[in-house]
């Protein structure tokens, strides 16, 4: 199994707080290149300005209007109260980690952490950036990477035909 820098199981669920629509629409914001830092200077953006902002600069998520926006916050919530409430068992295999490394705190999550959670070998692969820019096509090549080459390692070699 492969995971892009997850928290372990067991990690903190997000405070009520982090729940909120603003600090949301901030995160939200910060992939897509937005300078959140002087967005908060200028207090936190409502919806309608979370996507006046995204139809501006972000082509992949150009299209994110208030509706869809509230959609989004609403499943955010929701899955995060269901994560929390989930009974943990553990996982029979192997997992590769692909942990984001300029995330600030918490740290990236390392293999110590879901060893409670896996059988198996826990491999981490770090990857230099923050957790929300993982799929931005540098870390994606890193990324794209590493299950390329175990299956090199694992598959055997293609016979050649004489010609």
């Amino acid at each position: 199994m492969a995971l892009l820098g997850p928290a372990p199981p067991g990690a903190q669920a997000p405070e009520e707080g982090e729940l909120e629509e603003s600090p949301f629409l901030l995160v939200l914001l910060g992939p897509a290149d937005y300078d959140t830092g002087a967005l908060r200077a200028e207090g936190v953006p409502t919806k309608a300005e979370a996507a006046e902002f995204l139809r501006r600069g972000d082509r992949a998520l150009a299209d994110l209007g208030e509706h869809r926006l509230t959609s989004i916050i609403s499943v955010y919530r929701r899955n995060s109260r269901l994560a929390s409430g989930l009974e943990r068992r553990s996982f029979d295999g192997d997992i590769t980690l692909f942990a984001a490394t300029e995330n600030g705190t918490p740290p990236p999550p390392t293999a110590a952490h879901w060893h409670p959670y896996v059988t198996a070998t826990v491999t981490v692969h770090p990857i230099a950036c923050a957790h929300q820019h993982m799929t931005r096509p540098g870390p994606l090549s890193e990324i794209g990477r590493a299950p390329k080459d175990l299956l090199e390692q694992w598959a055997p070699p293609l016979p050649t035909h004489a010609a």
